[in-house]
């Protein structure tokens, strides 16, 4: 059996090899494009492995003193500040409930939390030291103008002294 082209009579067996060579080149395209679709890893790098901060993140026990409401323990929840890369957040910050938090940037093995106005009139500021395995970090803060807690007149400054232990 022949079959006749442009060029000329081709043999059925050279348009078996010319079909087959075809199809070679296809499989072997397709194979390339699919190998090179699945070997490209997306890129999971983030700040992540370098941020310190990220060792803070979660959950931690706080067993806090101070004169006027004595020892109290309660849980805080720490979270990354999106905005500065230098800050946590502190929700639960003195036990004034969880959607309220406090600012704290770090820096090296200290925690410093800036003077700022928390929900509730609360004014606060401090500082701690962070233990060198980052599961406990002490802490010293003040705060004044605690017109929530009758207990203090406003305008009269607490001494807090906490401990957060890692959960």
């Amino acid at each position: 059996m022949y079959y006749l082209y442009s060029s000329g009579i081709v043999y059925r067996k050279s348009f078996k090899i010319l079909v087959m060579r075809k199809t070679y080149y296809l499989l072997l395209i397709v194979s390339l494009i699919i190998i090179g679709l699945f070997s490209c890893a997306k890129d999971t790098s983030n700040t992540s492995k370098t941020d310190v901060r990220t060792k803070f993140e979660g959950s931690w026990n706080c067993s806090e003193n101070s004169t006027t409401y004595g020892s109290q323990h309660y849980e805080v929840l720490i979270s990354l500040d999106n905005v500065d890369s230098t800050a946590i957040l502190v929700s639960n910050f003195f036990g004034i409930g969880g959607s309220n938090y406090a600012y704290a940037t770090i820096n090296g093995s200290v925690m410093t939390f800036p003077e700022q106005s928390l929900t509730g009139g609360y004014q606060v500021y401090g500082s701690g030291n962070i233990s060198s395995n980052y599961s406990t970090i002490s802490l010293t803060y003040y705060v004044s103008e605690i017109p929530v807690k009758k207990s203090l007149k406003t305008g009269n400054t607490e001494t807090v002294t906490a401990t957060y232990t890692k959960n």
